[in-house]
C-alpha cells in the first residue's frame, strides 16, 4: 500500500461518515476529452452518472452506435432526439426513463437556449437548472469543467 493508500485509510478510520459516503458511492470515471458539441457532451455525463463504468461504456456505445447508423456522428442536433422515440432510447440504448427524461429536456434547453459560458459558473448552473428538468447541479458543474 502507498502513502496515499495509507493516509485516506487512516483518515477514514477516523471519520467513519466519510468511510460510509466514500464507499457508498462507484466508482467515478476518468475526465473524457470533451466533445465540440454540447449536446452530445451533456448526453456522455448523463449516461456516466451513477453506474459502473462498464455498464456505462456500453451504454455509450449503444448510444453512439444507434446515432452513427442514424447519420449523425460528431455533432448531434437537438432535433434528432425529439425525433427518437422512448422504446429506441430505452430497448436499444438501454438507457434508463429518468435518463431519457434529462437527455431530452437537455435537447430541448440547447435548442431554445445557448449556454453563455461568459456568465460565471454559479450563474450558469443556476440558469440550466431551474431551466431542465433532471439535470443537477452536478451535471452542469462537470460539463462547465471539460469547457
Amino acid at each position: 500500500m502507498d502513502r496515499k493508500e495509507n493516509n485516506l485509510n487512516s483518515f477514514l478510520l477516523q471519520n467513519p461518515k466519510f468511510a460510509i459516503w466514500y464507499w457508498q458511492f462507484p466508482f467515478t470515471p476518468k475526465m473524457t476529452p470533451k466533445y465540440k458539441n454540447q449536446l452530445k457532451d451533456f448526453c456522455h455525463i448523463i449516461t456516466y452518472q451513477a453506474l459502473r463504468v462498464n455498464v456505462c461504456d456500453k451504454i455509450w456505445k449503444r448510444f453512439n452506435d444507434m446515432m452513427y447508423d442514424l447519420g449523425y456522428i460528431d455533432v448531434w442536433p437537438c432535433e434528432i432526439l425529439f425525433s427518437l422515440t422512448d422504446k429506441q432510447l430505452f430497448n436499444v440504448v438501454k438507457l434508463s426513463r429518468r435518463k431519457i427524461n434529462a437527455v431530452r429536456n437537455i435537447a430541448v434547453y440547447l435548442y431554445n437556449n445557448k449556454i453563455d459560458e461568459s456568465l460565471s459558473s454559479k450563474e450558469i448552473v443556476k440558469n440550466v437548472c431551474k431551466s431542465v428538468k433532471g439535470v443537477g447541479p452536478f451535471t452542469i458543474q462537470r460539463y462547465l469543467f471539460r469547457r
